[in-house]
């Protein structure tokens, strides 16, 4: 089946700034997530101030970057920019400012989406 008559509506989050905290659960809650490189900051800073993480981020970080990594991010409350977010796998691309609004208008349509990142990846993901 093609990913563009996929009966599937995708959850997309893009946060332009900082997603901490309920932003940052939110964000994990999505089936695509994309973050600036220049102005993104995510993190789980609940341990920072004496407070435990809520049960989306403790359940959800380990299966999208890992037990260790989500260990040190849920431990550490450090704040994690855009391009580290992708390297971890805590979004799907960090993208330049000027690239983002473009790509994640683009996920709105299955057809430019399939293209653009085909265009990225010099081959079409999905035919």
């Amino acid at each position: 089946m093609r990913l563009t008559r996929a009966p599937v509506r995708f959850d997309r989050a893009d946060p332009g700034g900082g997603a901490t905290g309920n932003g940052s659960e939110l964000l994990l809650a999505c089936d695509m997530s994309y973050a600036s490189r220049e102005r993104a900051l995510l993190s789980q800073w609940e341990v920072g101030v004496g407070l435990v993480a809520g049960g989306g981020p403790m359940a959800r970080l380990p299966r999208v970057i890992g037990r260790g990594r989500a260990l040190e991010v849920l431990l550490s409350s450090e704040d994690i920019r855009g391009a580290d977010a992708e390297l971890y796998g805590y979004v799907n691309r960090a993208l330049p400012d000027a690239e983002l609004d473009n790509f994640v208008d683009a996920t709105r349509n299955p057809d430019r989406l399939v293209r653009q990142v085909g265009d990225r990846q010099h081959q079409a993901p999905c035919e």
